[in-house]
C-alpha cells in the first residue's frame, strides 16, 4: 500500500488492484494491476488537473 501526499495532505491511496484519489470534494477511484501502475495513474490524473496552473 502506498499513500501519496500533496502539501502534507494525503490525496491518494494506492493498493495492488485499487486506486482512490481524494481532491477537495472529489473522490474518484480506479483499478490497477500493481502499486507502480497505480502511482503512474495518480501522477497523470494530477498532471491533467494541475498542469494548467
Amino acid at each position: 500500500m502506498s499513500y501519496l501526499r500533496y502539501n502534507t495532505k494525503t490525496v491518494a491511496v494506492v493498493k495492488p488492484g485499487e486506486v482512490v484519489i481524494r481532491w477537495g470534494s472529489t473522490e474518484t477511484g480506479g483499478r490497477c494491476g500493481s502499486v507502480a501502475q497505480g502511482k503512474r495513474y495518480v501522477e497523470r490524473w494530477f498532471g491533467a488537473r494541475l498542469g494548467n496552473r
